[in-house]
């Protein structure tokens, strides 16, 4: 298969382009993938963000995956082959393959925060397959959040944009999460989380159809 270079796949030009025309501040983007100064650079086409990066950034400009053309080196290949390896043995239920499979996607190396977040979310899905504690669970979620997500718990992240994955994830969390013991501050808690969801997710950049998934 052939190398592509970030020249060739010009992935700079196109989100420079699609953030100037939505207005986005590129603090707001890049929070919890990585620093400003970074996104600069990337900007400036001297670092090609990795796949599931690209697909991020992307993703919170409301852009679906399908919404831009897209090269991968032979490197990002053979880890997209085994991503979709992992979703096959979650959709198979094949818990013994699909620990197998987890051991060597966190072996990969230089893992950033959207591919960690993606190894925590598949630990997640493991956990429920193994019928595992709600505590256990939520821990588990709490941290796959996080990585992209670092404020979490102190309500809904302002002015910060959030790709449909993060979303998800985020109302996996909001469903799992116990505030306290008493059941109605809990219920009220969840309900006013979600308000906040939607309302983000109707005001969002996503299309009809992302606001749907």
């Amino acid at each position: 298969m052939e190398q592509y270079t970030k020249d060739e796949i010009n992935f700079s030009g196109f989100l420079t382009a699609y953030r100037t025309l939505q207005g986005v501040d590129k603090q707001d983007l890049v929070k919890g993938i990585y620093c400003p100064s970074m996104m600069g650079r990337v900007e400036c086409g001297e670092r090609l963000p990795k796949k599931l990066e690209r697909d991020r950034l992307v993703a919170r400009l409301g852009v679906s995956g399908e919404g831009y053309e897209d090269y991968l080196s032979m490197t990002e290949y053979e880890e997209w082959v085994l991503r979709q390896d992992i979703l096959e043995s979650i959709e198979e239920k094949n818990l013994e393959k699909l620990e197998e499979q987890l051991k060597r996607y966190a072996s990969t190396e230089e893992m950033d925060n959207v591919e960690k977040q993606f190894l925590e979310t598949l630990r997640f899905m493991l956990l429920k397959l193994k019928g595992a504690s709600e505590e256990e669970l939520c821990k588990t979620i709490e941290l796959a959040v996080s990585y992209t997500i670092p404020d979490v718990n102190d309500g809904f992240p302002e002015k910060m944009l959030l790709a449909d994955q993060e979303i998800n994830l985020l109302i996996e969390y909001v469903n799992l999460h116990k505030v306290n013991r008493d059941e109605k501050e809990c219920r009220e808690w969840k309900l006013a989380r979600y308000k906040d969801i939607f309302a983000y997710i109707d005001n969002s950049y996503m299309d009809d159809i992302g606001k749907v998934k």
